[in-house]
């Protein structure tokens, strides 16, 4: 092909202003789909009781393995088949734990006698996987066996467990020592059969329990300084949210075979 004769191609501007203009166009037409789409999704499922499927335990580094308080070596994939509630915690009961660990006994209650309850991991952040026998001492209330675990996530554990937790089990910041004790999420992780982390129905968000707690304690000292009517009330009560979590549960018990979204 002889390229000599070819000639730059003259640029309209008007056309080009034209197209631009209709890309935006398109670009706010699908924005809007998608928004639309998107709160009836939220409108259809925020009276159903079916938990939000937030992620799954897939992919690399989703078959961690985990010491816990026997000795026995465990695999985060033996929780397949069993509802699972997992929290963080210290050694030491601190308040940025004690809603979760009252919402788990709360569980153990509701479920106590029944066929099928959920487990309970407790992922102990100064456990050591060379001394997990210590482990067998905490929180004596919740029992033991094969439906309580207590799992070493110290930080030099031979897994990365806290890892983990960031990158797997999505807990919102990777758990760290400092110097006034431990920086870490206190929220519940619910795993359904599937390994699905599961959340609140109608909503993308998890079970922070702590973080409700805490709204509730700035309403009430706002509404001390300023007045009831000055202050907004916050949308959801701890009742309500462990009422959301016990349907949840009995949801996924109910429809086992559920997989994905709908």
């Amino acid at each position: 092909m002889d390229v000599s004769q070819l000639e730059p191609a003259e640029r309209d501007p008007k056309k080009l202003r034209s197209t631009a203009i209709w890309l935006v166009v398109l670009m706010l037409i699908s924005a809007v789909g998608v928004s639309i789409g998107y709160h009836q999704y939220q409108k259809r499922t925020a009276q159903s009781d079916r938990p939000t499927m937030l992620t799954k335990l897939i992919g690399k580094g989703s078959a961690i393995d985990l010491t816990n308080a026997e000795g026995e070596v465990k695999n985060i994939q033996d929780l397949k088949g069993k509802i699972s509630l997992c929290v963080i915690v210290p050694s030491v009961k601190n308040e940025q734990s004690r809603e979760s660990l009252e919402v788990l006994r709360k569980v153990q209650e509701r479920y106590e006698g029944a066929e099928q309850k959920p487990r309970l991991v407790f992922f102990v952040l100064d456990g050591r996987d060379d001394d997990p026998s210590k482990m067998k001492l905490l929180w004596p209330e919740f029992g033991e066996g094969e439906n309580v675990w207590r799992i070493a996530a110290g930080k030099n554990a031979k897994s990365d467990v806290r890892k983990f937790l960031k990158n797997k089990l999505r807990y919102g910041v990777y758990p760290e020592e400092k110097e006034d004790g431990f920086s870490y999420d206190s929220k519940i992780v619910l795993l359904d059969q599937h390994l699905h982390v599961r959340g609140v129905p109608g909503t993308p968000i998890g079970w922070d329990f702590n973080m409700i707690s805490g709204h509730w304690q700035e309403y009430e000292e706002a509404v001390e300084k300023h007045g009831e009517d000055q202050v907004v009330k916050p949308r959801i009560s701890l009742e309500r949210m462990e009422d959301l979590l016990f349907r949840s549960i009995d949801y996924l018990y109910a429809n086992p075979e559920e997989k994905g979204q709908k």
